[in-house]
């Protein structure tokens, strides 16, 4: 019967006149039956209503919310079983509708798109009037656009970087090779100049200049054998100038330079007129210096490339936390919904989705252990999957997968119906997977900055090199001067010069 028919008459607010503990304790019952007798008609008006629009399963559920608040009362254990006995009928187009639902989801999470787009649009054609489908189809095509649009726009910025880097590497190297070639033509121009107008100890300091641009060159060599054999007749001093020289440039080739430092210096000492030792101790002073300054700006280039690295590895970290704080903020609407409108076990299953997206957070377990004391009466059945169910949530929180995943297969066996068991299974299955793909990714990544630090450290040595080619361009033009303006009266040899 209805609770118009069944209920007993509301009770009447007793005299507040008596003694003081009675008269309070009668208040309070009567208070307590008040609000019973409201609860249990305004449940089963809205029971009532949803049977009359043929929502037989909100209807069914809000009959039991009655029956909770009266469980004395027949009537809302009759329209239970009236219920049941109408659902027990559903058509084949719901059970198709509920196979390719609970399919197309798993494939869902486990980022099987199109398989996942294929089952909702089974479930579709065979319920055209459910929403669900097409909003998830919807869903599938936006986070495909939004992957392919990402992985587009990653590959055309890797492409972009390495045309900048292989540009650049190709005109810095042109750029050497041709000052070097400038460098080298001048210098043996300017000491030819000078061994023609026998300038002899000029023009030989000008070649040595320029062999140390080009040391693979035999020209300027066999010009300083020459010069060698014309000047034989030099004085003592001249031979001790001639000796720290020939030592102090052979340190210098050797990149001795303290060593070096020192025979210039006695060269300077045997003849303080000449002014290629003094040349050659400022030269010296100053590839010092500038391998230091290159040295530093080397460093500096490794550090701006392991910030770069970090910025980089910032912004995919904020990308991952927009995604999840998104995907949590969708999973909790959606839940709370349901939970408004006393689905509670659809409102659990979207808590424990949300759950799983952000485990730190407390609202989604408040939530859960609400909707479990709110279907205490549960099966023996429904008792073991809830008991596998927060085992496995609980490990799988602690990120104990394999643990987890024994978890929510006991669940599965415990309700084979249940979809939530199955989707954790694959979310465990796929974390393993981002995880295993991320830690590779990482490995990459290290082997990029590495190579980064190669190509600099390549790009310091180029630098070295091309002063070291400046130098010696300077002195060789320098030297060839020199020996053209030389007063020597000797007799120019039979044998004229000859040049390679």
């Amino acid at each position: 019967m209805k609770p118009e028919q069944d209920l007993p008459p509301k009770p009447k607010p007793k005299s507040t006149f008596g003694a003081g503990s009675r008269c309070c304790r009668s208040s309070r019952l009567a208070a307590i039956q008040a609000e019973k007798y409201k609860n249990y008609s305004d449940a089963i008006t809205k029971a009532d209503n949803l049977f009359n629009e043929k929502q037989y399963e909100n209807a069914r559920t809000e009959y039991r919310a009655a029956q909770t608040v009266k469980p004395e009362e027949t009537y809302p254990q009759q329209k239970i079983t009236e219920i049941g006995t109408l659902l027990a009928q559903l058509s084949a187009s719901q059970k198709a509708y509920e196979d390719a639902v609970s399919k197309a989801d798993k494939d869902f999470k486990a980022e099987k798109f199109d398989s996942a787009k294929l089952a909702y649009t089974d479930a579709q054609k065979a319920k055209p009037g459910e929403t669900y489908p097409a909003e998830m189809i919807a869903k599938i095509d936006s986070t495909v656009e939004t992957h392919a649009r990402l992985a587009a726009e990653s590959e055309a910025e890797k492409v972009r970087l390495a045309q900048e880097v292989a540009a650049a590497e190709a005109a810095k190297l042109a750029a050497i090779q041709a000052e070097k070639d400038k460098n080298y033509s001048e210098a043996i121009a300017k000491a030819d100049n000078l061994f023609n107008d026998k300038q002899y100890e000029n023009a030989r300091t000008e070649y040595r200049a320029a062999q140390t641009v080009k040391p693979a060159e035999t020209y300027p060599q066999q010009k300083i054998t020459e010069i060698g054999t014309l000047l034989a007749q030099l004085s003592a001093s001249q031979k001790a100038y001639e000796d720290a020289v020939s030592k102090a440039d052979k340190d210098f080739k050797a990149e001795k330079f303290d060593s070096a430092k020192l025979a210039y210096t006695d060269a300077q000492k045997a003849k303080p007129g000449e002014t290629y030792p003094a040349e050659m101790i400022a030269k010296i002073d100053s590839t010092v210096e500038t391998r230091a300054r290159l040295a530093a700006e080397a460093e500096a280039e490794k550090v701006r490339l392991a910030q770069e690295a970090a910025a980089a590895e910032a912004a995919r970290l904020a990308a991952i936390q927009a995604e999840k704080d998104k995907n949590y903020s969708e999973a909790i609407a959606k839940a709370d919904n349901l939970f408004n409108e006393k689905q509670y076990e659809n409102a659990r299953t979207e808590y424990r989705a949300a759950q799983t997206v952000k485990p730190e957070e407390t609202y989604p377990p408040q939530k859960i252990t609400e909707i479990g004391t709110l279907l205490a009466q549960l099966s023996a059945s429904q008792r073991a999957y809830e008991d596998a169910v927060s085992k496995a949530d609980k490990d799988f929180k602690a990120e104990k997968f394999d643990s987890a995943k024994l978890a929510y297969t006991d669940a599965q066996k415990a309700k084979p119906g249940e979809t939530y068991p199955a989707e954790m299974i694959a979310k465990i299955d796929s974390t393993v997977e981002t995880r295993a793909k991320l830690a590779a990714e990482a490995e990459a990544e290290k082997v990029r900055l590495a190579q980064e630090a190669a190509a600099a450290e390549a790009a310091r040595l180029a630098a070295i090199q091309a002063e070291k080619d400046k130098n010696y361009s300077e002195a060789i033009a320098k030297a060839d001067n020199l020996f053209n303006e030389n007063n020597m009266k000797m007799p120019a040899p039979n044998t004229a010069p000859h040049k390679q």
